[in-house]
C-alpha cells in the first residue's frame, strides 16, 4: 500500500535531518562535491529501499535494489557532471515508484511531474536559502505529493486477458485429467 501522505512528509523531514548531518560528516572525509554525490546516492537509495518496502508488490525488490545500486555506482563514477547525476537519482526514484505503485500511464506520468516539480524545488531552495536541509525537506516536501495520485483500477484489458489465461488453464487442466483417467482405465 502506497504511504500516507503524513508518513511520506515524516519519513522525508527524518531523511533530510539525516542527509544534511551525513554530507556534514562526509565532507570531513572526502573532497565537498564528491561528498555531495555521495550523501545524494545514500539518501536515494534510503529513499527507494522506503518505498519499495511499503510496495504492495512483493516480487524484484532484492534484485531492484542490487541494480539501482549499480546504476548508483556506475554514476558517482562516470557521471560527466553533478547535475546528470542529481538527474539521474531523480529519475531512478520516478523509475521505481512508477514500477512498484502505479497501474497507468497517467499514475507515472503524474510522478513524473511530481518528481520534476521536487528537483526544481530543491534547486529553488538551494540558490535562495544555501541550506542544505532546506534543500532535501523541499525535495521531499513536494515527493510526498504522491500520496495523492488516484490509484487506478487495471483496465478491462487485463481483466479479460487474466480471464482468458485462466479458462485456457482449466480447460487444459481438464483434459490431462482426462487423458489420465483414461490411461487408468485402459490398464
Amino acid at each position: 500500500m502506497k504511504p500516507s501522505f503524513l508518513n511520506l512528509i515524516l519519513f522525508g523531514l527524518l531523511l533530510s535531518v539525516a542527509a544534511t548531518v551525513g554530507l556534514s560528516s562526509a565532507k570531513l572525509l572526502f573532497h565537498p562535491i564528491l561528498a555531495l554525490n555521495i550523501t545524494f546516492a545514500a539518501v536515494s537509495l534510503i529513499y527507494i529501499g522506503y518505498v519499495l518496502f511499503n510496495s504492495p508488490v512483493s516480487t524484484g525488490r532484492m534484485l531492484t535494489m542490487v541494480c539501482v545500486l549499480v546504476a548508483f555506482l556506475g554514476g558517482l563514477l562516470f557521471a560527466p557532471s553533478d547535475t546528470l547525476f542529481a538527474i539521474l537519482l531523480v529519475f531512478s526514484i520516478w523509475l521505481i515508484r512508477s514500477l512498484y505503485y502505479h497501474l497507468s500511464f497517467f499514475g507515472a506520468f503524474f510522478d513524473a511531474l511530481i518528481c520534476l516539480a521536487g528537483y526544481l524545488a530543491a534547486i529553488w531552495a538551494l540558490t535562495n536559502t544555501s541550506s542544505w536541509f532546506m534543500t532535501f525537506w523541499c525535495f521531499f516536501l513536494v515527493q510526498s505529493l504522491i500520496a495523492f495520485i488516484p490509484k487506478l483500477q487495471k483496465s478491462n484489458a487485463v481483466e479479460q486477458q487474466k480471464s482468458f489465461d485462466n479458462e485456457k488453464f482449466t480447460n487444459a487442466h481438464k483434459n490431462a485429467r482426462d487423458a489420465v483417467n483414461t490411461i487408468n482405465r485402459s490398464n
